[in-house]
């Protein structure tokens, strides 16, 4: 009802409104509360997680692993979590009778929440106690206010049953939504650059429970009760200030800016565990607050329990570096018992691997030498004396503080091509094209950078650099500039292949004589000869593709995730997807952004092969889209485990191949052609078709029901490699016409750095080979665990550029190292989220 119902669009155009369907679908199918691995989740988040639901970690599960990486990249003011059964609105906490600090605020919004459908309103703990819940995890690390709301008098209530229980919800829903806008929004910038600051917190101190700035937007926002309030924010490199008589009024939301001044210092910024350990019987005797361990020395602290464990993040803009001496320092609070004794570790993941540093006692100073060159997370655990039952309880934790890097400290924060002012003006940096290169650096040593100059160099035959000095001024401590004013002037040579990257040298310095080298992979063009998107599980069809069709010339790109990619579909000359076979499978939704992109792309004159069991007949019935139309292609039936040979069709570019299957064999779908398709491969016993091909005049697509690459080879034509240049040449291609420059083949081995690094999302790692070769490219952590295996197998000579999804990694430093050739490289790649 968006633009037709006033109340959906306002709320639409002015929240944001996130929905996870099933947080837990395996213990769905399975009809029980635990996951497919016997752990119960709503007890294996880390926020006084005690062990409960079968666990030996917190966040110990892929489960709970994503919801806590998920709510990291957001900034959720409320929540709402759905359960059976009891027809309940339990808020927090669950954990302790202790009220939250928003508790009076909480119950209100409950009892609105109840009043839509008569629901029974109850703090958690009041209820029954649980330890690790989803609940409390959110207010207790992000500040979320969060509930769970038990639906329906059953675990699994009838279907007929569900549209009066969402009636009875709705509303309620509705309510909070409308509520969620009151309070204090803003957002925190630095007042020489104005520029607005992603790690911010911000404490409202008549309630002393913090909330923190969205970490792309840099906006955040508390919800409060109409009152007068007083805001305190602090980030780290900045000195704190605080906003005094802030009004909030019922229903609307009070904007405010806070510029905060630059050359503060650098404090753990938040918890990723807190486990606090209390008596079960009685856990009321701990009156400290886990928020008061973060930030600045202000003689507030947090006791964090007889043999308790907490977690804290320093930040992905400001870890600890590893300097002259020691690194960071950890601030024992005053509660009249000093010299308290806890261990320390330190990692770059939340989950570890965990590097033990050394025993403390009291305020103690502390070097990562023996770990890396920086370190995000640091663990400390109570040495276990003392009471459960005394006021401050276990080792009690004031601040603790980055020292810092003395002098200057450049990082390479972006680049990236503008071709707006020189060039096309299409945001892509292509052959034969002049275009400006922006850089932004940042400053992260505690004295200014004055008067800095890059100068950019290259070794690549395919780009020249025409401008090759540019001023970037002065860089204070603790900021980023670019170099917009004076960019860098690169352009590529007209026969520079689609999708080449190049590797470019910047050298920085400074007044003060710092040096510095960095490596900028830049990307020509887009596009190539094919994309493939490789959705299935077990991605048993996608590399065999791509070695089908790199084996016969073409180049182009692999993928696990297309959104990547929505926006340069138009630039292959053919895209491939595999969704994969029951029951391990992929579909693609009606409605999504992939299918909309997939299906804009062919309307638009693309090339698209589909392949996938449940594609064509299954899927379209439970949510799928419905691409038969599209492909000429009429589903027919489910089928069984019955595929055997497939064989070519006469007259099509299939005749006279012929190849036994050996691939996954599960209810694969038969099809037959429609409208404008036609029948290229039919299975021999029993006979039905399973392959279509569509000539619609402005596009062309080829629709399988079994997988590429299960096919056996057999005497040519019938070769996987034969099969590939035939569906190429179908949609348009002949490798003998494809410029000799495509095939432009090294003289050397070699791995660039990747670009960009440091990485957030997307990365690519460009490497060349001047023959066929045996190749190895694996990721390690800075421990040396293997992380990742990118490549294990033989590869073409020539220049390989793949694209690495780092959203899988969390922040860090890893290594990424290519064996080819009797030859080892290793990279350095920085993932900051």
């Amino acid at each position: 009802n968006y633009g037709s119902i006033d109340t959906v669009t306002n709320l639409v155009n002015n929240r944001e409104i996130w929905i996870i369907p099933m947080l837990n679908p395996d213990g769905h199918v399975a009809q029980t509360r635990a996951n497919a691995n016997g752990i119960d989740l709503n007890r294996n988040y880390g926020y006084m997680w005690i062990g409960e639901g079968g666990d030996v970690v917190q966040y110990g599960q892929p489960e709970t692993q994503a919801m806590y990486e998920f709510s990291q990249l957001h900034n959720f003011v409320l929540g709402l979590s759905y359960h059976t059964y009891g027809e309940i609105v339990n808020y927090i906490w669950n954990w302790t009778p202790t009220r939250s600090q928003d508790d009076d605020l909480v119950v209100i919004l409950s009892n609105g929440y109840a009043s839509y459908n008569g629901y029974w309103v109850t703090e958690g703990f009041d209820w029954y106690r649980t330890n690790g819940d989803m609940n409390d995890y959110s207010y207790g690390i992000d500040a979320t206010i969060d509930w769970t709301i038990e639906l329906a008098t059953s675990f699994i209530p009838p279907a007929s049953a569900l549209d009066g229980i969402w009636d009875e919800n709705r509303p309620a829903i509705l309510y909070l939504l409308k509520k969620s806008i009151q309070g204090i929004s803003g957002v925190v910038r630095d007042a020489s650059t104005g520029d607005t600051l992603r790690e911010a917190v911000i404490n409202i101190e008549e309630v002393d429970w913090p909330v923190f700035c969205d970490p792309a937007s840099g906006h955040f926002h508390k919800i409060l009760r109409p009152g007068t309030y007083t805001v305190k924010a602090w980030a780290n490199g900045y000195y704190p200030k605080t906003v005094t008589n802030v009004i909030v009024n019922a229903d609307t939301s009070t904007h405010i800016i806070i510029d905060l001044n630059p050359d503060g210092g650098n404090y753990a910024y938040k918890y990723a565990v807190a486990n606090i350990p209390d008596e079960l019987a009685n856990p009321v005797h701990n009156i400290t607050l886990t928020p008061w361990a973060i930030g600045p020395v202000d003689g507030r602290f947090t006791s964090i329990g007889k043999g308790g464990e907490v977690i804290l993040d320093m930040g992905s803009l400001t870890p600890i570096l590893n300097g002259a001496g020691d690194d960071f320092t950890i601030y024992e609070g005053d509660d009249g018992n000093p010299n308290e004794g806890y261990d320390v570790y330190v990692s770059n993941s939340y989950r570890g691997p965990w590097t033990f540093l050394s025993n403390g006692s009291g305020s103690q100073s502390f070097d990562i030498a023996s770990f890396g060159s920086s370190a995000r997370y640091v663990r400390l655990i109570d040495d276990g004396d003392g009471s459960l039952t005394e006021p401050t309880p276990g080792f009690d934790l004031e601040a603790i503080e980055g020292e810092g890097i003395e002098g200057v400290y450049l990082i390479l924060e972006d680049y990236y091509i503008d071709d707006s002012l020189i060039g096309n003006n299409n945001g892509i940096f292509d052959p034969g094209e002049s275009v400006h290169l922006i850089v932004a650096l940042y400053n992260g040593g505690s004295q200014d950078a004055i008067n800095v100059i890059g100068e950019l160099s290259e070794s690549d035959p395919n780009i020249n650099i025409d401008s090759t000095t540019s001023h970037f001024g002065d860089i204070p401590s603790g900021s980023s500039k670019d170099n917009s004013s004076e960019p860098f002037v690169i352009s590529s040579l007209s026969s520079t292949p689609p999708g080449y990257v190049a590797t470019l040298t910047l050298a920085v310095t400074d007044d003060s004589g710092y040096v510095d080298t960095f490596y900028l992979n830049i990307k020509v063009g887009a596009g190539g000869d094919f994309l493939i998107w490789d959705p299935d599980p077990d991605h048993t069809s996608g590399p065999i593709i791509k070695s089908a069709l790199e084996s016969v010339g073409y180049n182009g790109v692999y993928t696990f995730d297309l959104s990547l990619y929505y926006d340069e579909l138009q630039y292959y000359l053919a895209v491939f997807v595999c969704c994969g076979m029951y029951s391990d499978n992929y579909r693609i939704d009606d409605g999504s952004p992939e299918a909309t992109a997939l299906v804009n792309y062919v309307n638009g004159g693309g090339r698209m092969y589909l392949e996938g069991g449940d594609v064509w007949y299954w899927d379209p019935m439970y949510g799928g889209y419905d691409f038969g139309p599209l492909f000429g292609i009429n589903a027919t039936d489910d089928g069984t485990d019955d595929l055997a040979t497939v064989l070519g069709q006469g007259g099509t570019f299939t005749t006279g191949m012929s190849f036994g299957y050996g691939g996954e064999n599960s209810y694969i779908d038969h099809i037959s052609p429609t409208g404008s398709g036609f029948l290229i491969f039919r299975n021999s016993s029993p006979v039905y078709d399973c392959g279509v091909a569509n000539d619609a005049g402005t596009y062309q697509t080829v629709g399988l029901s079994f997988e590429f690459g299960g096919l056996v080879d057999g005497s040519p034509p019938s070769t996987k490699e034969a099969l590939a240049d035939s569906i190429m040449r179908f949609f348009g291609a002949a490798v003998e016409e494809k410029p000799s420059s495509n095939l432009k083949i090294p003289k050397i081995y070699g791995l660039s750095q990747n670009y960009p690094n440091p990485a957030n999302q997307l990365s690519i790692i460009n490497y060349q080979l001047p023959v066929k070769s045996q190749v190895s490219l694996k990721v390690y952590d800075v421990s040396g665990r293997l992380m990742d295996v990118l490549i294990d197998g033989i590869i073409e000579p020539g220049y390989h550029s793949m694209r690495l999804d780092t959203k899988v990694y969390v922040s860090g430093v890893y290594f990424y190292r290519l064996a080819a050739g009797g030859r080892i490289f290793t990279k350095k790649m920085v993932i900051v989220r």
